[in-house]
């Protein structure tokens, strides 16, 4: 559940199928959809991610920059078969007929066998005015081995075409 840019409640779903794939949905204005309705109808976004996680709005300060507000979705899991993943972007909403701003969802990290994503914040690391992505990603084995890393995605000038450099972060200590 997150504030959308009129001040509105928006919720964003991420659902997992057993066999393999995955959701994204939102409800945009929850109090609307609510009043004088026994249910809620979410909008279905993509089924394009396979295990998402948690979903990490962009900031409102940053909704249409891309001329609808973008959504970082992290994906995989730590079960055997699932437990590559990635980063994506998409939209917040659903596309509207004829709206030039639809892009579908874009992955924005490098196929890594065993790594998977749980949750991505939204962060200027190097102060060039672009909000970058932080997250964390794990792997781990059925003989017990477990390993974790802090990465940045350094937003680049064109971020729904151009690669994300990805910047392993270190703890002190680390090096």
């Amino acid at each position: 559940l997150t504030e959308s840019p009129d001040g509105s409640a928006d919720l964003y779903i991420s659902g997992i199928s057993v066999l393999g794939g995955g959701s994204v949905s939102a409800v945009q204005n929850v109090a609307e959809k609510l009043a004088g309705q026994p249910s809620l109808q979410a909008d279905l976004l993509t089924e394009k991610v396979d295990w998402p996680n948690e979903i990490s709005p962009q900031p409102l300060s940053e909704a249409g920059a891309f001329g609808r507000r973008l959504l970082a979705v992290p994906s995989g899991f730590l079960v055997p078969g699932r437990n590559t993943g990635a980063i994506y972007l998409m939209a917040s909403n659903a596309p509207n007929p004829g709206d030039q701003a639809t892009f579908g969802t874009v992955k924005i990290t490098q196929d890594r066998p065993g790594w998977f994503y749980h949750r991505a914040e939204w962060l200027d690391v190097n102060g060039d005015g672009r909000l970058d992505l932080v997250t964390a990603r794990a792997r781990g084995g059925l003989d017990g081995r477990k390993e974790g890393q802090m990465l940045w995605l350094e937003q680049p000038e064109h971020p729904l075409v151009d690669a994300w450099p990805e910047h392993p972060l270190e703890a002190p200590g680390d090096g």
